[in-house]
């Protein structure tokens, strides 16, 4: 990779030498595939180079490397030369390259974890290996868990054996009141499963999931927030796709407002699930059920416009990137939301919800007005029940008033 590079061979053998040389050629590989630009790799191999010919002077090894080392070169640099731009953020990159591929020890935890968190991390564990849950789901669990089991044993000996029923009742009721019903109806789930997986251990005696109660929810109470059709124009023109982010967010859009996705069926999507022959999009549903659906040339012209000319070119499959190096996918569904909410407020619109599934709602009650049948919007929504879908069937008010009674006496 270094050869790539450097035109000089001297400069190239005086990088590759050395106790770090094969290494900073394995990494830069790694930067490239990553996306970083040319320049930006020149400036890290300048910082590698003189990190490489101060271990030379020290007669260490690749072996040795560690944060602490790291700290000192930089200490040393400072008070002889002018530091090394981005240097500490690249060799603290390089060392991790190195633990990872085994060149060096990994890092020593900086401090032992307490036995909240070893419990904490036991219960993630479990639902990842055995239960097979996402990485989402895992992460949600164990945040929803972990302030209770604070709050009930605080910074002493956490003694499960003592939990009793009634601690898990005011649980529920202390969330519900504190953080509100949606809060606590989360919590019900990943209650119930600790504590199974409590008492599978043996920690707990007795069924104390039975105890936590359920949380009322009353179906098609609310009637979902839709945007007009000419709002949704509206937003998806504040994109500009002159830019690459403009293309990148405006494929996006796309996808939610025109197929109705979730965020994290967008955060999800690979290169591979892009049948341009066949004109479909494979789409990973909840629970890992894989859907095709149709693609419209709107969003198929979108979609190829980003990736010729928008996407960073690098070595990650999945479609949708950040647009700084490294290039990698997008982190979490939170992010494709922050862009709906971000394109809402260049439009000038403030509607009571911001995220992601303001478009899929609004999509979903377009095609009613339409006359798209129930079983058609679940379809295409991916609901695996039709009771999903009829929350719809709520904003559809000319179609309510064809079915519903007149009032007696007469219109008041």
């Amino acid at each position: 990779m270094i050869q790539e590079l450097y035109q000089d061979p001297r400069r190239v053998r005086h990088l590759l030498s050395g106790p770090l040389g094969t290494h900073i050629d394995a990494f830069i590989a790694i930067e490239r595939d990553e996306g970083f630009a040319r320049l930006s790799i020149r400036d890290h191999l300048r910082a590698l180079g003189k990190l490489n010919r101060w271990f030379e002077r020290r007669r260490l090894s690749a072996y040795a490397l560690t944060a602490d080392l790291i700290n000192a070169f930089i200490r040393e640099r400072r008070r002889r030369e002018r530091p090394l731009r981005d240097g500490r953020d690249v060799l603290r990159r390089f060392l991790q390259h190195l633990q990872t591929s085994g060149v060096t020890p990994p890092a020593r935890q900086k401090r032992r974890l307490s036995e909240l968190e070893r419990l904490i991390e036991d219960y993630g564990e479990y639902l990842t290996r055995q239960r097979g849950l996402s990485h989402w789901t895992v992460t949600r669990y164990t945040y929803l868990v972990r302030p209770l089991l604070k709050k009930r044993f605080g910074s002493g000996k956490i003694r499960l054996g003592q939990l009793r029923p009634a601690d898990v009742h005011a649980w529920i009721v202390d969330t519900a009141q504190t953080h509100g019903r949606g809060r606590a109806r989360a919590l019900v789930p990943a209650l119930r499963t600790f504590l199974r997986w409590l008492r599978a251990r043996g920690d707990v005696r007795g069924d104390l999931a039975s105890a936590v109660p359920s949380v009322a929810a009353w179906r098609l109470r609310g009637v979902p927030p839709i945007l007009n059709p000419s709002d949704v124009e509206r937003v998806l023109r504040t994109c500009d796709r002159q830019t690459d982010m403009g293309r990148r967010d405006y494929a996006i859009l796309l996808l939610l407002a025109r197929l109705g996705l979730r965020a994290a069926e967008v955060v999800s999507l690979g290169l591979s699930d892009l049948d341009w022959r066949e004109g479909v999009l494979r789409v990973r549903r909840k629970g890992g059920v894989i859907d095709q659906l149709p693609i419209p040339p709107e969003v198929g012209n979108a979609l190829a416009a980003y990736i010729k000319r928008g996407r960073p070119t690098c070595g990650v499959r999945r479609v949708f990137l950040c647009t700084v190096a490294p290039h990698r996918g997008l982190g979490h569904s939170n992010v494709v939301s922050s862009i709906v909410a971000a394109a809402l407020k260049r439009a000038g619109l403030a509607p009571a919800m911001r995220g992601a599934h303001l478009l899929r709602h609004t999509l979903a009650s377009s095609l009613l007005r339409r006359g798209a049948t129930m079983s058609d919007i679940g379809q295409l929504l991916g609901h695996r029940s039709p009771e999903s879908t009829e929350v719809y069937a709520k904003v559809d008010i000319n179609g309510l008033r064809t079915v519903a009674h007149p009032w007696p006496g007469g219109r008041r």
